[in-house]
């Protein structure tokens, strides 16, 4: 088994000017990625930050973040699985992009889970279910958010 790499590219989105212009968006999901990045004891090598709706697939910052985790073998994290996509059809392509990227609201999530959250969850605030695989049998878990 091959170890994950310690070296991450941040990516952050917000989907309005005002969003980007307050900051306040843009400053909980540098926190997040901080808190991650510290405890798994990762660094940064680059921040990428985007202002577009999550509906765009077309996007040129997050097209250079995956560029620089490409040549630097750096892992894409992200603050929240929602603020890269909420589309499976986006999340899948994202992962045969050959780029590995980790969300952190959800660090554990398998690529399965990965490619079935982001539509699930876009119509739950407070609460939403997901599927927890592991050897022997399947469960749904109730997760607080």
């Amino acid at each position: 088994m091959q170890a994950k790499s310690t070296v991450f590219i941040a990516y952050y989105r917000v989907s309005t000017d005002k969003q980007g212009k307050s900051g306040l968006g843009l400053e909980a999901q540098r926190a997040a990625v901080a808190h991650y990045l510290g405890s798994v004891g990762g660094s940064l090598h680059a921040e990428f930050t985007e202002v577009e709706t999550g509906k765009r697939n077309d996007r040129p910052e997050l097209q250079k973040a995956l560029a620089a985790c490409r040549k630097q073998k750096a892992r894409l994290v992200i603050a929240k699985l929602d603020r890269l996509s909420r589309n499976v059809a986006f999340i899948a392509a994202m992962m045969d992009a050959g780029v590995e990227f980790v969300a952190c609201d959800n660090p554990h999530a398998t690529r399965l889970s990965q490619s079935c959250l982001p539509e699930s969850c876009s119509g739950f605030s407070a609460t939403f279910t997901t599927i927890a695989f592991d050897d022997s049998s399947l469960r749904w878990l109730e997760i607080n958010t």
